[in-house]
């Protein structure tokens, strides 16, 4: 694995930010030279990407950072969603520190330096965090156009990422069958995330106690299950506000909801905002068909 170390103490630049929709299932993305780094992060299908000779496969979820100069180009037909960023490093001169797995420093640093460490691509282990700092990136651009405030979320977000892979100690830190129990519990949630989900089930599922992993969950990730649920579903439901003109009702009964008033209360609990309000301060982005 290539990996990128950013010193935060020279300049992160923005440049450009939005969020591509392939037009139709044929879209290939087009061939260039970049310039600048890009950092994509992947909300559906799967986008076919090269950089020079190397090729990458990307799937929601997923991130990668575009390295310059390169040569950047799909190599095969994408159907896929994915929000974008265009930034520059150390007033143009894009020039990070390279390491690979032998050589990399210790992570994760020592507290108080003011460096980032991120492999090229990977899986985000936490996306909705780093979606909300996105569409936040993408307000800030629309409402000010201010470069020094859009540079500091670019910074932001970069630094989420890190501390995602590299400080949270509840998730990684542990042996691997714990590892797996965890992410067998998040992947059973996504999975029926739309659904009225009830710990009883996961457990029977799992084949375990709800007692067991209700104590293990909250050990491991600081939140009930219960909760977990519903942070995961209002962050969903975050997406669906400002990315649609889908009516609140629907939302709610999309998400496993038994009515409205339920789920507004819930977002506004978790928010601060009501469902209409995030839409009104949230529900417009900018969008680049090319």
């Amino acid at each position: 694995m290539k990996y990128m170390e950013f010193d935060l103490d020279k300049k992160i630049a923005f440049s450009i930010t939005g969020k591509f929709v392939s037009p139709n299932r044929n879209w290939i993305h087009i061939s260039r030279s970049l310039c600048d780094f890009e950092f994509i992060v992947m909300t559906k299908g799967t986008l076919y990407i090269a950089e020079d000779e190397h090729k990458y496969e990307l799937h929601e979820g997923d991130w990668m950072v575009c390295c310059p100069p390169c040569h950047q180009y799909g190599y095969k037909p994408s159907e896929c969603e994915f929000y974008w960023t265009h930034f520059t490093y150390n007033d143009h001169q894009n020039d990070p520190l390279f390491f690979n797995d032998n050589t990399r420093p210790e992570l994760p640093y020592p507290l108080g330096e003011k460096k980032i460490l991120l492999p090229v691509h990977g899986r985000i282990p936490d996306a909705d965090r780093l979606m909300i700092l996105l569409k936040q990136l993408q307000d800030s651009d629309r409402r000010y156009q201010n470069i020094n405030l859009n540079s500091l979320y670019i910074s932001t977000i970069l630094s989420e990422l890190y501390s995602q892979l590299y400080l949270n100690k509840g998730i990684f830190g542990n042996t691997s069958a714990n590892n797996r129990l965890y992410t067998d519990i998040l992947d059973y949630i996504s999975w029926r995330i739309h659904d009225d989900i009830k710990v009883k089930e996961i457990a029977d599922y799992l084949g375990f106690n709800s007692k067991y992993i209700t104590t293990f969950f909250k050990k491991r990730s600081g939140l009930s299950i219960k909760q977990y649920i519903l942070r995961k579903k209002i962050s969903l439901a975050q997406g669906r506000l400002s990315e649609s003109d889908t009516p609140i009702g629907v939302i709610a009964m999309e998400l496993g909801f038994s009515d409205s008033q339920g789920f507004s209360n819930t977002f506004r609990k978790l928010t601060g905002q009501s469902p209409s309000a995030y839409r009104n301060t949230y529900g417009m982005r900018k969008e680049f068909y090319v």
